[in-house]
């Protein structure tokens, strides 16, 4: 009979880990789908390939591009921070409102989204980091504007994770237990305890095995 219960609660504990899992997947999953619908716009296109752009101003779809950007953020506002549009040939950054980042304001290429996107060539994640002015944990989601087989741009959201968190946290494990969400850069993502959230797992008392284990997608019988 114990061996039956044991079964029986490992089950329910794994559909619950599960359940947090999906969660994850389904939040992720509309914002890659959305970025790699901008990288179907033909306006997009237009901007990124414009002969005659020195600066962003100069490009004939530049307006276009911006209410875009604009639509984007408005269909996702609750969680999406910011939409943008990086250009390579002029080294500029437009955002949703038409703020400007300059290529002598920032070096572009260091970013972490700008190096995945050369090097993987499709929609990608960004490791967390706290976002500078709402201080929320976000991630960015990101493609490359690929022409003939070359980056000629980046097209990214930065997406809040205080839905997810928020969602995550009323998953309960069991009597007393809870999900915590750890991204691949060893950061916490989500714990109920909100202390916690942006710190390295390792640097809060989680072990190298505890941590392995979250990672792999894996669930932990005590």
């Amino acid at each position: 009979v114990s061996g039956t219960v044991r079964e029986m609660t490992t089950q329910t504990l794994t559909a619950q880990t599960q359940t947090g899992a999906k969660e994850v997947d389904a939040y992720l999953s509309q914002y890659f789908g959305a970025v790699d619908g901008m990288l179907q716009s033909d306006v997009l296109l237009s901007v990124a390939t414009d002969p005659n752009k020195a600066i962003f101003d100069d490009a004939a779809e530049f307006t276009r591009l911006v209410g875009e950007l604009q639509r984007m953020q408005e269909t996702y506002q609750d969680n999406v921070l910011n939409v943008w549009y990086m250009d390579i040939a002029a080294n500029e950054m437009v955002l949703q409102d038409n703020s400007r980042l300059l290529g002598s304001e920032v070096d572009f290429t260091q970013r972490e989204w700008y190096i995945k996107c050369s090097q993987q060539k499709k929609t990608i994640i960004t490791s967390a980091y706290e976002d500078g002015s709402s201080h929320q944990m976000v991630v960015t989601i990101a493609g490359p504007v690929m022409v003939n087989g070359q980056m000629r741009g980046v097209v990214g959201i930065d997406v809040s994770l205080e839905e997810l968190s928020a969602s995550l946290n009323s998953i309960a494990i069991g009597e007393g237990g809870y999900i915590v969400l750890i991204d691949s850069a060893n950061v916490i993502l989500s714990s109920p305890d909100p202390s916690l959230v942006g710190q390295s797992a390792s640097q809060v008392g989680c072990s190298q095995d505890m941590t392995d284990v979250l990672l792999n997608n894996q669930t932990v019988e005590g």
